[in-house]
């Protein structure tokens, strides 16, 4: 009896040995990818318990549990050959595909999947163990990138490298996009991030985004499963634009550096600056005088002075500047001469007659010239044929005015002296005198018959060969100076004289020059006064013009102060000025300056090289919304 209950209780056993998917084998528990496709590998074996050649196996069954109702057939395999025998043992293996592995949730994400032995006559042999199936999302896997290093402001690099990503369930291609943040920017924001149409693994920052820090990621697209982002890595700028220029201040002949302002790093607000001075090889701090960081005052000195600036900005090296050096002593001491400012009559070829005094004739030092020590003085002194070097009494500024008959060999120059770098004498400048007679009959007079027409006489004197240059200015009150009217001829007309002078009035005074062998000779001077007429009515509707439009929402107030132009623009906001320095000696106008005008009361400055003589000078400043602003400025 005990050997025929043993015998009962046997009974054949089949064994769920591992189950391969996506690659990854497992003997235990199972992760699937919901709502994707997947191929999956069944290794089983069979061993027979009962007697031989009874209940015998014809099909095993794969199947999941399901919430309700009878497990879910995934697949029947049908051997080959179970056993017969008892004893004997087979292993078996299958691939079945499921094109929706979400078929196979029970519950929660979670399943059973097992086999089933079965017998067509005898109907289920034996059960294998349960294999628990968690589901998961699919995903990309090892999506990281990283970073060495800090980029330099504007330039190219470091590149940001990534790792080869996994999809999860793999299959299918992807392809790259690469995305870039703002610092105040959220991150969880999609709207924060700037798409970067780059289809690549890794990816080097162009120099045109190395401007401040920001932040980067990836992202992988896949075929069927959407977008996967990596971590973001932070892209530090170093400071950039640290750059220092040695200049020379025209007006006291003395030296200074200007400072860039600092680019790149965490951003110009958070940038701080130190000037620093090198002694004994040794760079210590020092303050500059308005304790500017953009403009430093080289002070007096008799010795070599070596210079740069550091900027500084929270997480980053500081930057360190271009190294300036101070040689000493008096430099580029060369004398020009400069043009009338109102006429434009003595450049190089003009000549004198004997004797003559210079028609506000002005020598000054040029715009390269300076000294390291101070104080620095000036005597100018001249000479004579065969004579000595003799000092001019009062002569002792920046500039001189001529102001003694010229000869034949008469020269002049200048003597410049500091305590300790004692003296420096210039180059000498001498005059071209002519030995024609002088030129005498030059007059103009209004046409008796037609009032509107000026004629000029012939004049006489001189090589015989004449040119004409005339001029035309308005009463004092309003004079900018006498422009030249670019009118070369004997006679002229009223309306092409006065439609050159950029003011336009009713009382105006012409003046014609004769030139002949380099010499000027003025002719008399005419006033015309309108009561009626073309230039009149243009006067008047240009006066009416100007009191119909409301001026007083946005000014432009134009002062001279200590050298400087000072430009204050009064309820302007947001635009960009052009700023053109005009000369009444029938110069092309001269772009001084480009400046953006940040708010109301807008002030912006232009020093003014010392080669401009003082008088009277034309401004125009063009803002980009298309207004155009004129008038005139003194310099003193």
């Amino acid at each position: 009896m005990a050997c025929s209950f043993v015998n009962a209780q046997l009974q054949d056993v089949i064994t769920l040995k591992k189950i391969e998917v996506y690659g990854q084998q497992y003997t235990s528990n199972v992760t699937l990818y919901k709502n994707a496709p997947v191929t999956i590998k069944v290794s089983y074996s069979v061993l027979k318990q009962t007697p031989s050649f009874t209940k015998i196996a014809s099909s095993v069954y794969f199947v999941a549990d399901m919430a309700t109702g009878s497990p879910l057939q995934i697949h029947v395999h049908s051997g080959p050959g179970f056993p017969v025998s008892a004893g004997e043992k087979q292993d078996y293996e299958f691939y079945t595909v499921v094109q929706n592995a979400s078929m196979l949730i029970k519950s929660f994400n979670s399943g059973n999947l097992y086999l089933r032995l079965f017998s067509a006559s005898d109907g289920v042999l034996a059960y294998s163990s349960k294999f628990n199936t968690t589901f998961s999302d699919p995903t990309v896997l090892n999506n990281t990138i990283s970073i060495s290093g800090n980029a330099n402001y504007k330039e190219s690099g470091p590149t940001i490298i990534g790792s080869v990503p996994s999809v999860m369930p793999s299959g299918g291609n992807i392809k790259y996009y690469w995305q870039k943040r703002e610092p105040s920017a959220n991150p969880n924001f999609a709207s924060s991030w700037q798409k970067i149409n780059v289809n690549a693994q890794h990816y080097t920052p162009t120099a045109a985004m190395n401007q401040s820090r920001y932040f980067m990621r990836r992202a992988v697209e896949t075929d069927q499963f959407g977008t996967y982002f990596s971590n973001e890595v932070e892209v530090k700028v170093n400071i950039g634009n640290n750059l220092l220029e040695l200049r020379r201040d025209g007006f006291n002949a003395s030296l200074f550096i200007k400072g860039q302002k600092g680019e790149g790093g965490n951003g110009v607000a958070l940038m701080t600056y130190k000037w620093q001075e090198k002694s004994n090889s040794t760079w210590t701090t020092v303050t500059a005088p308005s304790g500017d960081d953009f403009m430093f005052p080289i002070p007096s000195t008799a010795i070599p002075k070596y210079y740069r600036r550091l900027i500084s900005s929270p997480g980053l090296p500081d930057s360190v500047s271009n190294e300036i050096e101070i040689l000493p002593g008096i430099h580029n001491n060369t004398i020009i001469r400069t043009k009338n400012p109102m006429l434009d009559v003595f450049y190089e070829g003009d000549k004198l007659l004997p004797g003559q005094i210079p028609m506000e004739g002005r020598l000054t030092t040029g715009e390269t010239f300076y000294t390291t020590e101070k104080p620095l003085t000036y005597q100018w002194q001249k000479k004579e044929q065969s004579t000595a070097w003799e000092d001019i009494a009062g002569a002792n500024g920046r500039y001189y005015d001529i102001n003694v008959p010229v000869y034949d060999g008469t020269e002049f120059r200048v003597k410049c002296n500091t305590p300790n770098l004692g003296d420096s004498y210039s180059n000498a400048i001498s005059f071209a005198i002519s030995h024609f007679p002088a030129i005498e009959n030059n007059t103009i007079q209004f046409d008796p018959g037609n009032v509107e027409n000026i004629l000029g006489s012939i004049p006489t004197g001189g090589d015989g060969n004449y040119q004409y240059y005339w001029v035309v200015d308005i009463y004092k009150e309003e004079s900018i100076g006498a422009l030249p009217t670019l009118i070369y001829t004997q006679n002229s007309t009223i309306e092409e004289q006065a439609s050159r002078y950029p003011i336009t009035h009713d009382e105006y005074y012409f003046t014609r020059y004769v030139i002949s062998d380099g010499v000027w000779k003025a002719s008399n001077t005419l006033k015309y006064s309108y009561t009626n007429g073309v230039l009149l009515k243009q006067a008047l509707q240009s006066r009416n013009l100007k009191m119909a439009v409301n001026e007083s929402e946005k000014k432009i107030l134009v002062t001279e102060n200590k050298g400087e132009v000072v430009f204050n623009f009064k309820n302007y906001n947001k635009e960009n000025a052009q700023i053109y320095i005009i000369g009444l000696n029938g110069m092309k106008a001269e772009k001084v300056m480009t400046t953006t005008i940040d708010g109301d009361n807008f002030i912006s400055n232009w020093q003014v090289p010392h080669s401009y003589l003082p008088g009277v000078y034309m401004y125009k400043i063009i803002l980009n919304n298309g207004e155009v602003k004129s008038g005139k400025v003194i310099l003193k």
